[in-house]
């Protein structure tokens, strides 16, 4: 049986610190620890043995600390009792405590809402309100009994028709942090799974049923005040096949149906009623004593009916499951319970015992009609298979040849023919047909070829193959004549490749055994790869790699305590080329792979980037094998045709003109003055099936481009790219390590690092995790997972679509204006908020809510229905507020508010950022934030934009252009621009006064030593690549002095004197010499920076030039318009 290890604390009495630790890894072993929850309250129970002589240390009044299924436990230890060795503690929650405290007669002079009552049985506030659902209801109630003040508050939640669940939250030192009341609806605590049924099988054993007609009535009676009766009173109720149900007669109500099934005496009596007189009521109404007669009739007219479970499933508390008993029942017993208690056995984390409550029978009657369906899912279920084959292999050599694919379509073993269709897909082109014609030309190095199968208008099943296309290395020089060998074979293809992987402790001595996946590597060891090639005569070749395992150096000393866990922002990583292998390169680091000469090592710098904005940096090294020795020159080849033009790189370092480069300068019009219009869809594979326009969740996505506004909804239009990997196949355990353990692996899923909404199953969530270890079984303690955030690298450039967030004005709402609303009874004052956590101008507050209800600041937009929306506000208890809590509340406000709404009690008197994500249902909505219920709070930065994730707060795009076209208009009056103008030319005439001889003298001997410098520095280098150019020619072949890189459409080459940079039928360039950067086009320089300065020949600026204190730019209103001011 798999054992969990739980961590449990126990405390002191005071919960000042912690005593000693129960653990079965690093603590005091503990032998057994079953764990009662109930429904009432959410109250558990923990009855706990193991063996001490100890008596002091852990005593009653203790208390017991622990994370059990991501809910926090505090419980006070009630007994301790010691037999022989064996002790055995009890401890109850902590809202069993509120058992030991009564309260007497409460009579409250007006109607008060939960909260209200909440307060009044706790007026130390211990416990703090979490989810209300019920904090709009007010009611008058009263108590003239003694009661305990759980029995109390259980009386008020019953009143209130809803359910309490007493929640405690944990410090990380297993202090308590607080105590939380959930107050949830009477039925809505826990979560409806009919939907998932239990079947009696392995946990659960078996549902037993019994039913009796001892207290079985057909007829019932009773008076109201004052002897108030029914009589006069004509009331029928039939069932639905519309037969009479009850009526009332008289003084009674009667049930005939009931009569008829459980007569009194036999059917030949003339009086068959069971009468049941209820005596007397204080109704009074005769609709009011009515309605009382009717609820009991229905109840005691029905045989009593009980349930009852023997064994457990894996729910929570308040569950509602459906359960079915199929083995003991015929035709099947089909019942909705609730889960109402549950007994956990800690030690192995599973659910030992399952008591329900509110049963109710279902009814399954499958017709025959719904059988054949049944049978046709069964037949349904059966898979496609695709087997392709070709005329001519799928290897080409040299871009010559073709092959035709031809594929038939199987569901199970029999081949289907009718109404088949193909879709063929070669690197994202589709085509439609019964087969495909793969031409070499077309491939370059290996391709996937996708096929899919279609009957009538449904993909049935897709396969791939891959193409390669294998061409002939560049001829060397000729060699030296050898000696004749034996003859040779015919020539021959390359048939299939094989790769397989084995472990070895030589580099000589090959594995006994390999195996296609790579084995679970063991550090000192050798990993072998084994590649055979088998050609198209059937004979075969073999080649062999082996990679050293390193071992572990000696132990380091401890280092320092590492950080709170974080999640991964970002990953970098780069590249570099050394002589040593050792000391890693301190320059030269590219995201490119560098060439590295035989002998020298290549390093791999990785960067993490964690999102509390550190870093870590890695680094791997590996060493390029030696140049062999010098082979004979063979003669010289010829020269190869033109590859293909390769992929478009990626986006080069932004240019001088700016980020977005629309302010580009006007082009000349357009011949034909169409619009083009680039088209995108998604879908399943690489020949469209699954099509959607919308769908970005898909693997695939397709585009093409045409002069037509309209997308197309054929997929062969699109090019398809697989843009999202696909998940990877079940792994296999790893290999049995020298203690003969097998390792596994084993992954979690949660929304957030501790663990809540703990899931084995991947449903979304935002965190994963994982451990290893020898035990096959999945742990559920998230303590044991390294939780890794799946969502840290997503960037979401967020536009919030809410208006004058900074300053919060009040107006039309439906204009991007505020107003308030809800019925609370409080005020919203808009004030200064120089202490804001974001720039904004304008904060809100709330005060004087006291008598509950809701206080918002809104503003009414329109919302795309179905699309997810994230508001977003920072938030905090106000200084003037007298209550240390308040309820914040954010809600997307239509017709309803369900999963649209955010209710947070919150006490941080600084800022933080809250947030809510909903799902639009309407086109009109109100976007609210404020207050539910008393004291004081104060709100900025408001922000609704689309998605899931939450950005910075930014100011909607209209408010920033409002305020720039607001300060540009009144910048510059034409008075204001006529003054500079008449002041600019008085300056400038002072300033050309106050020029001397002299130093218009020294300013034209500057100019000629500047024009001197530029005309022989132009000549200079242009000899100067001339002659790094004619070097290349002459030294390529022996590579002692310079080097060029040839690429596809670029080049670039590294003399001693220089650097080159140009494209391969280009003229322009880029020299680059100690002494001056030259920019080159048709052979000629255009421009160049030398000694700190930067000389064009022709130039555009398209928005400003400054040049000292003078700055000219283009008037901001009129664009043909230039003005120079003057700066400082």
């Amino acid at each position: 049986m798999t054992k969990t290890n739980v961590r449990i604390a126990i405390r002191d009495s005071t919960d000042s610190h912690n005593v000693v630790f129960f653990d079965n890894q690093a603590g005091i072993k503990y032998k057994s620890a079953n764990l009662q929850r109930f429904l009432a309250g959410s109250a558990s129970i923990l009855t706990l043995k193991y063996n001490s002589k100890d008596i002091d240390s852990i005593r009653s009044g203790c208390k017991l600390a622990f994370r059990y299924k991501n809910r926090d436990y505090w419980l006070n230890v009630m007994s301790f009792e010691k037999k022989g060795f064996e002790v055995e503690l009890t401890a109850y929650s902590l809202g069993l405590e509120l058992n030991n405290e009564t309260r007497g007669e409460h009579k409250p002079t007006s109607a008060m809402s939960i909260a209200d009552y909440v307060a009044y049985y706790d007026p130390e506030r211990a416990l703090t309100i979490g989810v209300n659902e019920v904090a709009d209801k007010r009611i008058k109630l009263e108590w003239t009994g003694t009661d305990t003040i759980l029995a109390r508050l259980f009386s008020v939640a019953n009143s209130f028709d809803a359910e309490l669940d007493f929640n405690v939250e944990l410090n990380d030192d297993y202090s308590l942090k607080r105590q939380v009341l959930n107050i949830y609806k009477k039925g809505n605590l826990g979560t409806n799974k009919v939907s998932r049924p239990v079947r009696v099988g392995k946990e659960l054993k078996v549902i037993n049923y019994s039913d009796n007609i001892k207290e079985l009535k057909t007829a019932v009676r009773a008076t109201g005040k004052d002897g108030l009766t029914i009589n006069g009173l004509n009331k029928k109720i039939y069932d639905s096949t519309n037969k009479l149900l009850y009526y009332t007669n008289g003084d009674t109500v009667y049930a005939p149906q009931a009569r008829d099934r459980f007569p009194s005496i036999g059917k030949n009596s003339k009086d068959n009623w069971i009468v049941a007189s209820l005596g007397e009521t204080q109704y009074e109404t005769k609709e009011a004593l009515w309605g009382y007669l009717y609820s009991e009739i229905q109840k005691k007219s029905s045989p009593e009916i009980t349930y009852e479970v023997e064994g457990a499933i894996d729910a929570g508390i308040g569950d509602t499951q459906t359960l079915i008993d199929d083995k003991h029942f015929e035709p099947a017993l089909y019942v909705q319970a609730r889960v109402s208690e549950l007994e956990d056995d800690i030690l192995t984390g599973k659910v030992t015992k399952s008591t329900f409550i509110n049963f109710e029978r279902k009814y399954s009657q499958i017709a025959d009609e719904l059988q054949k369906r049944v049978n046709e899912l069964v037949e349904a279920s059966i898979p496609y298979t695709i087997k392709v084959s070709s005329d001519n292999g799928t290897v080409f050599k040299n871009a010559t040849g073709t092959s035709t694919f031809k594929a038939r379509v199987f569901k199970g073993e029999k081949e289907i023919t009718s109404d088949v269709t193909w879709r063929w897909a070669l690197d994202g082109n589709v085509t439609v047909g019964m087969q495909y014609l793969a031409k070499a030309s077309a491939i370059k190095d290996t391709a996937v070829l996708t096929v899919a199968a279609y009957i009538g208008n449904n993909e049935v099943a897709i396969t791939e193959i891959d193409v390669i296309n294998v061409n002939d290395g560049a001829k060397g020089d000729k060699g030296d004549r050898g000696s004749d060998g034996i003859a040779g074979k015919d020539g021959v293809g390359l048939k299939s490749t094989v790769v397989t992987y084995g472990l070895s402790s030589s580099e000589t001595t090959q594995p006994t055994n390999w195996t296609a996946q790579v084995p679970t590597l063991t550090k000192g060891k050798y990993l072998w790869t084994k590649t055979i090639w088998t050609y198209t005569d059937n004979t075969s070749e073999t080649g062999y790699q082996k990679t050293y395992i390193a071992k572990d150096g000696n132990d380091g000393s401890n280092g320092v305590a590492g950080k709170d866990g974080v999640g991964i922002k970002s990953t970098t990583i780069t590249y570099a080329s050394s002589t040593s292998g050792t000391t890693k390169p301190t320059s030269g680091w590219s995201s490119s792979i560098p060439s590295v000469s035989a002998g020298n090592f290549l390093w791999t710098k990785t960067v993490w980037t964690y999102t509390d904005n550190t870093s870590e940096t890695g680094y791997s090294v590996a060493k390029m094998g030696e140049t062999g020795a010098k082979g004979d020159k063979g003669d010289k080849g010829d020269k190869g045709d033109k590859g293909e033009r390769g992929l478009q790189g990626i986006q080069g370092i932004q240019g001088l003109q700016g980020l977005k480069g629309d302010r580009g300068i006007q082009g000349e019009k357009g011949a034909d003055g169409k619009t083009q219009y680039t088209h995108i869809a998604y879908a399943d594979n690489a020949t469209g099936g699954g099509f959607s326009q919308t769908d970005q969740t898909k693997s695939y996505i397709g585009m093409y481009q045409d002069f037509n506004a309209t997308d197309s909804t054929a997929p062969t239009k699109y090019r398809w790219t697989k843009w999202k990997g696909s998940d990877g196949a079940q792994g296999i355990p790893g290999k049995a390590g020298a203690d003969g353990k097998t390792p596994y692996i084993h992954f979690a899923y949660a929304d957030n690092m501790t663990g809540s909404n703990f899931s084995l199953t991947d449903k979304n969530q935002q965190y994963q995790g994982y451990y290893s270890d020898y035990t096959e079984a999945d742990s559920i303690d998230y303590k044991k997972y390294k939780w890794v955030d799946r969502l840290a690298n997503v960037q979401v450039g967020g536009r919030n679509l809410l208006r004058n967030t900074s300053l919060l004005p009040l107006g039309d709402h439906n204009k991007g204006k505020w107003r308030i609303t809800s019925s609370g009874k409080g005020t919203i004052t808009i004030l200064d908020a120089p202490d804001a956590p974001v720039k904004v101008e304008k904060l809100l507050r709330v005060i004087d809510n006291n008598e509950g209800w809701n206080k918002d600041y809104s503003q009414t937009l329109a919302l795309q229905v179905g699309e997810k929306y994230t508001m977003s506000c920072y938030a905090r208890v106000s200084s003037t507020s007298e209550r240390s809590n308040v309820t914040l509340l954010l809600r997307s406000f239509t017709t309803n508010e369900t999963n649209r709404i955010l209710k947070r009690v919150i006490t941080n008197t600084d800022w933080q950022k809250y947030t809510l994500t909903f799902t639009a249902d309407a086109s009109t909505n109100s976007v609210q934030f404020g207050q539910q219920g008393a004291g004081n709070i104060e709100i900025c930065a408001p922000m609704l934009e689309k998605g899931t994730i939450a950005t910075d707060y930014q100011p909607a795009p209209e408010d920033t252009q409002e305020q720039i076209d607001s300060k540009a208009d009144s910048a510059l009056t034409q008075e204001q621009l006529n003054a500079l103008e008449a002041k600019r030319l008085q300056m400038e005439t002072e300033l050309k006064a106050k020029a001397t001889l002299e130093q218009v003298s020294e300013l034209e001997t500057f100019i000629n030593a500047l024009k001197q410098e530029d005309t022989d520095g132009r000549q200079k280098i242009i000899e100067l690549t001339k002659t790094i150019e004619e070097r290349v020619k002459d030294i390529e072949p022996i590579m002692e002095y310079s080097q060029k890189l040839q690429f596809m459409d670029t080049y670039i080459t590294q003399g001693n004197g220089g650097m080159i940079i140009g494209a391969n039928e280009s003229t322009t360039k880029v020299v680059v010499t100690p002494e001056r950067i030259s920019f080159q086009s048709g052979g000629s320089e255009v421009a160049y920076i030398s000694q700190s300065m930067l000389h064009i020949d022709n130039g555009v600026f398209t928005m400003s030039l400054q040049l000292g204190h003078y700055i000219t730019r283009a008037h901001p209103k009129n664009e043909y318009v230039n003005g120079t001011y003057f700066v400082r």
